[in-house]
C-alpha cells in the first residue's frame, strides 16, 4: 500500500531501468472504478506539456521509480479518450468533502491509500478538522460500497463512518506519547 502523494515527483523508468526523463506529477483517479487509471508526468516543474502513463503499462513499481516498457508507454492525454475525459471532469478525489447521508460534513480527502499492484484505491485519509487533525493526526476510512461518490463529494452512512474510521495515530498525541483513544 502506498499513499497517492508519494507517487508524486517519481521518476519514469524504461524496462533497463534507463530514466525516461519524465516524472510524475499528478494521478488520474476514476470514481466509478475506484482506482488510478494513470499518471500525468512531465519533463521537469515548468514544464507545461504534460503527457500520460497509464497504470495497466507499469511493469513495476520500486525504490528506483515507476517501470514501463519504453517511452512508447508516454502518450498525450488526447490520445487516450477515458484519460482526457477523466482529466476534464472533476474526479481528482483530493479534496473532496465527505457528508453524511443527513447533511454534515464529517472530513476533507487530503490523500488515497492505492494497492501499488493494481492502482485500486483501498482507503482514504481524511481531514476532520485543524484541531482534531492537529491532536490526533489524520485519519483513515476504508473504501466501502456503502460510500457514495457524487460530482464533488462523498456520501458516507455516519454509523458506517464512525464504525470504519481509523486514526493516524499522529498529532500531538503521538507526539507526547498519550495513548489513542479506540
Amino acid at each position: 500500500m502506498k499513499k497517492g502523494s508519494e507517487f508524486t515527483g517519481v521518476s519514469i523508468l524504461n524496462i533497463n531501468c534507463e530514466l525516461l526523463n519524465y516524472y510524475v506529477c499528478d494521478l488520474i483517479y476514476c470514481t466509478k472504478k475506484l482506482k488510478v487509471l494513470g499518471f500525468l508526468v512531465q519533463k521537469h516543474l515548468k514544464s507545461k506539456e504534460k503527457k500520460v502513463v497509464l497504470y495497466r503499462k507499469i511493469k513495476e513499481i520500486n525504490d528506483n521509480g515507476i517501470v514501463v516498457s519504453s517511452s512508447k508507454d508516454i502518450l498525450l492525454p488526447k490520445q487516450l479518450p477515458e484519460i482526457e475525459s477523466a482529466l476534464n471532469s472533476t474526479s481528482k478525489i483530493i479534496g473532496f468533502e465527505i457528508y453524511g447521508i443527513n447533511g454534515d460534513l464529517v472530513g476533507i480527502v487530503k490523500d488515497t491509500v492505492i494497492d501499488a499492484k493494481n492502482g485500486k484505491i483501498n482507503g482514504l485519509i481524511i481531514s476532520e478538522g485543524v484541531l482534531t487533525d492537529l491532536i490526533k493526526g489524520y485519519s483513515v476510512i476504508p473504501i466501502s460500497n456503502k460510500m457514495d461518490f457524487e460530482k464533488e463529494n462523498i456520501i458516507i452512512d455516519n454509523n458506517q463512518f464512525q464504525e470504519a474510521i481509523l486514526y493516524q495515530q499522529g498529532g500531538l498525541k503521538k507526539m507526547f506519547g498519550i495513548e489513542q483513544e479506540n
